[in-house]
């Protein structure tokens, strides 16, 4: 993923998208393991 600093590179309407309770912005400073974890459900 992009990065400068701190600040990631994806506009607020796309780091507002949610799934099961997660934002993509969580999703995507997920480590390997919680993100399997959230994802194991999907078909």
């Amino acid at each position: 993923m992009p990065r400068i600093g701190k600040v990631a590179r994806f506009n607020p309407d796309t780091l507002a998208i949610a799934w099961t309770g997660k934002r993509i912005g969580d999703v995507l400073h997920m480590g390997v393991d919680e993100a399997v974890s959230l994802f194991a459900t999907c078909p």
